[in-house]
């Protein structure tokens, strides 16, 4: 009797093996979950969220996105405008070694290497500060904003450093009669525009949305420049209100980071060098989360509810820590 018991205890730990497996899986379920709709403190914002000690840089994907939304409706169009300040001393720039080609590197802006970039009064640059729709609502895209008449986004490496470091992306929004996300047809290009090569790392915050990836780009011959063409999705084509984060990082020049927040609606920004940003033809009328994102922060963050108001500016003042 004991040896048929043990001879079943063997048979059921692979088993029991695969279940637990199965359970965990390989794609971490609990980044994609909404942060918490407590609104920060004015004056007391900070990088850290309740449920973590330490902040990791790159952050989370933010807002859960829903299906079957409806269109928000609104009084008129309004603009936002305001600054991104650090509240205290800001954290003094950390010198990067460059070991790998630094007959180029070395001609590299410190400020462009630093998780923080703050201005002589203080305003914070590379924060991305966005309007967020109630949930279950989907924004009303004015037409004349439904297809990108601008030139493609960019993020150069002219020299060692992501330039821009971080860029807001608008490349679909949803249709609330076909219930579907329809393409804005904004381009997305990483270019190298360097005498040495660049390996390009990409990554995700959701691998279950968009792919993640690893490129050599060969260094620029005259005028030849070499780019990626990428494609990322801000939710699922029959969903709404998807907020996601793509990390890009080089295995040759290790300090080099930068970022891309993938949203389905234009009321997205990048605050300026100054910490100063603009949104402008949001809906006026209703309310709206003002929602901000530096990449020293775990997930984003609510500042306030806003309201604005048809034909008028209204300006927000913004801490960070």
């Amino acid at each position: 009797m004991r040896r048929l018991r043990f001879r079943a205890a063997i048979f059921l730990m692979p088993a029991l093996g695969i279940f637990i497996l199965g359970c965990g899986g390989s794609e971490d379920s609990s980044k994609d979950l909404p942060p918490s709709s407590k609104v920060v403190k004015k004056g007391g914002s900070s990088s850290k969220t309740s449920d973590s000690k330490e902040p990791a840089a790159g952050g989370g994907a933010g807002a859960a996105a829903v299906a079957g939304a409806t269109e928000l409706e609104s009084t008129g169009s309004g603009t936002l405008k305001g600054t991104v300040s650090f509240d205290g001393t800001p954290p003094a720039q950390t010198p990067v070694k460059m070991e790998k080609d630094p007959e180029t590197c070395t001609k590299t802006d410190p400020k462009k290497l630093q998780v923080w970039d703050v201005g002589p009064n203080k305003g914070v640059a590379n924060v991305v500060v966005w309007l967020r729709a109630p949930k279950g609502k989907c924004f009303k895209i004015p037409d004349d904003m439904k297809q990108w008449k601008g030139d493609s986004v960019k993020i150069d490496q002219p020299l060692c450093a992501f330039e821009p470091r971080v860029v807001a992306l608008f490349p679909s929004y949803y249709d609330p009669k076909t219930k579907k996300q329809t393409p804005t047809g904004q381009k997305f290009e990483v270019l190298n525009d360097a005498g040495i090569p660049h390996n390009t790392n990409w990554n995700p915050s959701s691998t279950l949305l968009n792919s993640g990836g690893n490129q050599i780009l060969p260094p620029k011959k005259g005028t030849n420049v070499t780019k990626l063409d990428m494609t990322f999705k801000p939710c699922r084509p029959t969903e709404s209100g998807g907020e996601q984060t793509i990390t890009f990082a080089c295995n040759i020049h290790t300090w080099m980071k930068g970022y891309a927040k993938v949203f389905d609606h234009p009321f997205a920004v990048v605050t300026k060098e100054d910490g100063t940003f603009e949104i402008k033809n949001a809906p006026a009328g209703v309310e709206l989360d003002l929602v901000y994102w530096h990449e020293s922060m775990n997930l984003p963050q609510v500042w306030e509810k806003v309201t604005l108001k048809d034909k008028e500016t209204t300006t927000k003042e913004i801490k960070v820590k």
